[in-house]
Formats: C-alpha cells, structure tokens, sequence
C-alpha cells in the first residue's frame, strides 16, 4: 500500500490506491441500478408518447398531453435537489437512496395501472423528483466514500450507467406493450434496493453526527483496510473538513455570504447552464419525433437505438481517456464536437425548410448526432456532476447541490416543454443552430474562467478558487 506524501492528495483519502481500492457489490449496485432508473425516466417519452398517441394502446393521449408528459419530468427533477437537501443531512445519504428508489417503484406502478391522464402527469413529477435525487445525492455520496484519485473514475460511471438506462427505453420501449414496459422498469429500482441495503453509509455524515465508531466501520468496509493508523488518519482529515461548520449546515446566507461559495455556486450554474443548453435532454426526450421529421428512411424508433449505444459506448471509454488527457481538455473538444454536431443537423434542416432535395444525404442527421452525442459524452456529460460535486465545503454541499440541479432541471423543462413551440415558428434549423451558439460560449467559459480542479484536495480548490488562478 502507498503513502502519498503530495499536497495534491491530501486528506488522505489519496493514500489509497486503486490497487488498494475494491468497489463492493452494493456500491457497484448503487452507481448501477439507480443511474439506469434516472436515464429510463428521461427518456421514456421518446418510444412511450409516439406509441400513445396512435390507435392500438388502451391510453390515447393528443400531442400537446404528450409535450406535457416530456417535460414534467423536468419539473419534478427541479424539485428533487430541495427534498434530498432537507433529508441527506437527517436520515443520511443511504436511506435518502433507498426511499429515492421506493419513488420510482411508485410512479412506474402509477403509469402502468392508472389510466386518467392527470394521474400519469403526477407519476412523471414523482420520477422527476426521484432523478433530480439521483443527481444530487450520487455523486455527493461518491466524493465523500472514495479515494481521490477514484472519484474522476467512478463518478463517471453514473453516466455510462444513466445512458443505459436511456438505451434500456429506446431499445425495449418501441417493442413492448406500454403496460409491461413500465413494469420491466419497476424491477431496476427494486434490484436496486435489495443490493444496496446493505452497504455502509458516507462516512462524512456518519463523522458529522459524532458516530465516530460506525464511521471507523465504514471505511474499513469501503477501502477493504483493517490496518487502523490509515483508517484512522483518514477520520482525522475528515473530522478536520468538518470543524467549525455546524452552525452553519445548509445555510443559504454562508452560502452567498464568502466569495469563495459565491465563485463555486457560479461556476456551478454556469457549467449545468451550458450542459442543459447543448440540447441534450431535447435529443433524448424527442428521439423519434427529430428522426420522423427528418424523413430518414430508417424506422424512427432505429436511430434512437443507435445514438443510445454510441452514448453508451463513448461513456465508457472516458475513464482511460481522461487519464491522458483532462478533464478541463475533455470539457474543450466536448464543446467543440457539439457545435460540429449541431451545425450540421441544423445546416440539414435548414436545406429541408428551404425544399432543397436531401435524398442524397440522408445519412447526415443520424450522422451528425453521432457526433453530437459522442462530444457530450466525453466531456460536459461524464464531468459537470463530478466537479460539482467537489466545488463546496461539507456543511454547504447539500443546499448548494440543491440549487444547482434544481437550475439545471428547471432549463430542461424550458427547452423540453417549448421546443415544439419554437421548432414550429422559426424551424428545427434556428432551434439547433441556438444551442449551437450556447455550445460556442461554453468553450470560451471553460477555456477562461473554469479552475482546473482535476486530483486537488478541497483546501487545494480553496486557494485555487480564492486566488483566481488558472
């Protein structure tokens, strides 16, 4: 086992290597199941709406029932951030999970068996606010268990799980009863807690509650180590982030209050601003309505399947990618890639308005969101939640994760909800040309303002943030 003696990984949670480090089955469970119930919800508008609003389902819903259906989700999601914010401090970051997952069984079961339309948009508001738990209280339990020099790792495996949640519901949506869909979905939550019941809680929270000895118990479980001067130097450091925050837990006036939280909640917004600006969450809940109006001549429900495996796919290779090169790197081509991608479907549809024939290239939309997705999968989709949730102190972290995932949902629900509205009067071209442009500004910001935070200990992103260099 290594002892690192470098700033850089201090606490010394960096003292434990990824040889040392064993991810247990219930917390492989947990970045698992529960990441894959998040992206089933997200995008189970594109096979389910296109499905319920033909003849043949025993729920026939009109088109503007099924927008709302979209992007209520959103809605519950904005709200999900407040009520992890009002329970991870209580009842932990453990039980907060498990009674997440007991949200989703609800509303799968709600959609499956409910048939009056204002009952299906309820259970779309409780699985939004289940996900916008999901986004708030992973990756907070990730960067509180693991080593330092795991957390890139491991916090990008909620997304590669997330995105196959989301080819779970293109790939098996299109072909199932819309009853038997939602049943199937119901499982994952309930695998999810029967595995994960049994794993340790943060041991973060279990120090701030002064339960010292269930924390001791915790990390040995955590990094497989039953030699007690490193579990206990560990506690040390921990207990040391902990010092002199009681009083102000969850604070909104600390929070505005010191220039550093300001700086932190800034780059915050600014980085889920420029992720939700991208058009992502609009690709994923409008697959096949976006393939439909492109006239491919692949079925609509095909290349949603595709772009699902390639997120997937592209997801997975971050991890020994962004050893090479970065995330601040990743977070540069990652922009750059979306405004290639987006350029050209819009270039597309903007041939098509203008009754241009595009028969040679009909290849080019499914083409260019290859592209598209492959860009934000490698940069502002496998890294926007992990720096986060390494940006602000112990005590503050819940409401300040609240606020940040409760903006970026709350423009999900902007885009989503309104993007028939404004594909409409100015055309599917001016739409995707816009998040083009949102994509542009997000190179700049990361470029010039964005701290590289990448492997650095919170007091070393303190000094980073505080004294504004690069």
């Amino acid at each position: 086992m290594r002892t690192n003696t470098s700033d850089e990984s201090l606490p010394l949670v960096g003292t434990f290597t990824m040889a040392d480090y064993h991810i247990p089955l219930q917390l492989f469970s947990l970045l698992n199941f529960a990441s894959v119930s998040a992206g089933c919800v997200l995008t189970w508008s594109s096979p389910i709406i296109t499905k319920l609003t033909k003849t043949g389902e025993r729920i026939l819903i009109t088109e503007d029932q099924g927008a709302w259906l979209s992007s209520l989700v959103a809605v519950g999601a904005s709200l999900g951030p407040f009520v992890a914010g009002c329970t991870i401090d209580k009842i932990g970051r453990k039980w907060t999970i498990i009674a997440d997952m007991i949200l989703f069984l609800a509303s799968w079961f709600i959609l499956a068996y409910f048939t009056l339309i204002y009952w299906m948009y309820f259970a779309r508001i409780l699985a939004g606010i289940a996900t916008g738990i999901i986004f708030t209280v992973v990756p907070m339990y990730v960067a509180e268990t693991v080593p330092i020099d795991l957390r890139e790792t491991l916090g990008s495996l909620l997304q590669i799980f997330l995105y196959i949640g989301s080819l779970m519901s293109y790939a098996i949506g299109p072909f199932i009863s819309y009853v038997n869909f939602n049943v199937i979905s119901a499982v994952i939550p309930l695998i999810c807690i029967i595995t994960f019941i049994r794993s340790p809680e943060s041991p973060f929270f279990l120090l701030y509650k002064n339960r010292k000895q269930e924390a001791f118990e915790a990390l040995e479980w955590l990094r497989n180590c039953h030699e007690k001067i490193l579990i206990q130097t560990e506690i040390t450091d921990i207990l040391a982030s902990i010092k002199g925050t009681r009083q102000n837990s969850g604070s909104i006036k600390v929070l505005f209050s010191e220039k550093f939280n300001c700086k932190s909640l800034y780059y915050s917004c600014a980085l889920v601003f420029f992720l939700q600006s991208s058009g992502i969450n609009v690709v994923l809940f409008y697959g096949e309505t976006i393939f439909k109006a492109t006239g491919s001549v692949l079925p609509p429900n095909i290349p949603p399947i595709i772009i699902g495996i390639v997120m997937t796919l592209a997801a997975g290779a971050v991890t020994p990618i962004v050893k090479i090169f970065g995330m601040k790197n990743l977070l540069c081509f990652s922009a750059i890639g979306e405004i290639v991608g987006l350029g050209v479907l819009g270039f597309y549809f903007f041939l098509e308005d203008n009754h241009k024939d595009v028969s040679e290239i009909n290849w080019l939309p499914i083409t260019s969101l290859i592209i598209f997705v492959i860009a934000y999968c490698m940069g502002f989709g496998a890294f926007v939640w992990v720096i986060i949730a390494e940006l602000f102190p112990g005590d503050l972290r819940a409401i300040a994760s609240a606020i940040t995932t409760s903006f970026c949902w709350f423009l999900c629900f902007i885009y989503t909800r309104f993007f028939s509205i404004l594909a409409d009067n100015l055309g599917q071209s001016m739409v995707f040309w816009m998040f083009g442009v949102f994509c542009f500004f997000a190179l700049i910001f990361v470029i010039f303002q964005l701290p590289d935070i990448e492997g650095k200990s919170f007091q070393k992103i303190q000094e980073l943030i505080k004294g504004g260099k690069k």
